[in-house]
């Protein structure tokens, strides 16, 4: 069902999780209101399900733990508040998960380490609090890390090395702390590397000169010193 770019209103209906063959809904781009019914939960074929641009509001069900087919999330620039459901967890084939531009609150579940097929994580311009998990480390497919323009803190985890395809990770506009650590030289495929505004201190890692198809390298008002 896809019936993106329109001028479709109003609320989404509890009826939609009558729709148990659909394998795609695609609603983004609309005018539409209110909240995202929990019936949506009942679409355990669904794999692609995207709600964004829209007008929508509160919190994300948890219910969308149930959509265990679900390969892509789209629920960018609404209203949504709250936290991120940890059930997402759940939802073993999921690949991208992009819900930037929203009133998000809280942590960024430990439990997305789980998604072990995760390459998209996009959660940029939220009010996301508490530490980059290390648990993140685990998504050894993550090309795409966006968490900028939040509330984060703590440290740039180490960890996420292990993420070896990463090509663009994006922190700025947090207010991390500590060093870039000189592992992150092992990210060879890292293309955007973006920290500004933070608080990261000591000195940039020579290392990183052997980010050798580094495009973009921002890391402005910050606390790092040296030559």
């Amino acid at each position: 069902l896809e019936v993106e770019s329109n001028f479709l209103s109003g609320k989404l209906p509890s009826e939609l999780g009558l729709l148990t063959r659909l394998i795609l809904l695609d609603l983004g781009s609309n005018a539409i209101t209110g909240t995202l019914p929990t019936e949506i939960g009942y679409l355990k074929r669904l794999q692609y399900l995207n709600v964004g641009p829209n007008l929508l509001d509160g919190n994300l069900p948890t219910s969308l733990g149930q959509m265990t087919d679900l390969t892509i999330l789209g629920l960018f620039e609404n209203s949504f508040s709250g936290t991120i459901p940890t059930e997402l967890a759940n939802v073993t084939p999921l690949a991208q998960f992009i819900s930037s531009n929203n009133q998000l609150q809280g942590s960024i579940p430990t439990e997305l380490g789980q998604l072990t097929g995760l390459s998209v994580l996009s959660v940029e311009n939220n009010f996301l609090t508490g530490t980059l998990p290390t648990e993140l480390g685990q998504l050894s497919r993550m090309i795409y890390l966006a968490v900028s323009n939040n509330l984060l803190t703590g440290t740039l985890p180490t960890e996420l090395v292990k993420a070896a395809p990463l090509q663009l990770f994006q922190v700025s506009y947090n207010s991390l702390m500590g060093i870039i650590p000189s592992d992150y030289v092992a990210l060879s495929s890292l293309q955007i590397f973006s920290a500004d505004d933070n608080h990261l201190t000591g000195t940039l890692p020579t290392e990183l000169g052997m980010w050798n198809v580094l495009v973009v390298l921002s890391i402005r008002n910050n606390s790092l010193t040296g030559t």
